[in-house]
């Protein structure tokens, strides 16, 4: 079975209470509806929002956010896939955790010379219509992470998404995919 970590914005944008607690919700029923769905029987879903849940999500104190950023990150390295949920383009540690994965994971190539998935796109919007790749994250998201070659992140500059300007989401799988 293969571990997914699964990257879903907490606080929102506006880091009300109420926000938190619908993407808490939203992210819990994303984690069972993949448990319940027959096509991911071989996926374990490794969600820090859960994994974390007794981490005060209303604390902004910087050193209590970068520490549990770290922890985070620690999951997302020990997991085979990124899939993304909900209006990441918006979150902070979503981004952060796009990054870091994009920035370690060196699988952009698969052995038969087909491009091989770095992350994962997907939109969820009730039990009734589950899980499906999300159509709209195009040309207009990879223009964002382009944007981030300017912002620091951890503290420092990151050059690397130099590499990354010829990346593309496929509309039919959405997958993120980067044309050595």
């Amino acid at each position: 079975m293969k571990k997914v970590y699964i990257a879903h914005p907490l606080r929102g944008v506006s880091g009300r209470k109420a926000e938190i607690e619908s993407n808490i919700k939203e992210n819990k029923e994303i984690c069972r509806a993949i448990v319940e769905d027959a096509r991911y029987d071989d996926v374990v879903p490794v969600s820090p929002i859960e994994a974390f849940s007794f981490l005060d999500p209303e604390n902004k104190e910087p050193k209590y956010v970068e520490r549990t950023m770290s922890y985070c990150l620690s999951l997302l390295n020990a997991c085979e896939e990124l899939w993304v949920f909900g209006d990441w383009t918006t979150s902070e540690g979503v981004m952060k955790e796009i990054t870091t994965w994009l920035t370690t994971r060196k699988r952009y190539k698969a052995s038969d010379d087909s491009l091989s998935p770095l992350v994962r796109f997907f939109e969820y919007n009730d039990a009734a219509s589950g899980i499906r790749i999300k159509q709209t994250a195009t040309v207009e998201h990879i223009a964002g992470f382009c944007k981030l070659m300017q912002k620091e992140i951890h503290g420092a500059q990151v050059k690397e998404w130099r590499k990354f300007a010829s990346m593309m989401i496929d509309p039919d799988s959405g997958v993120l995919t980067r044309r050595l």
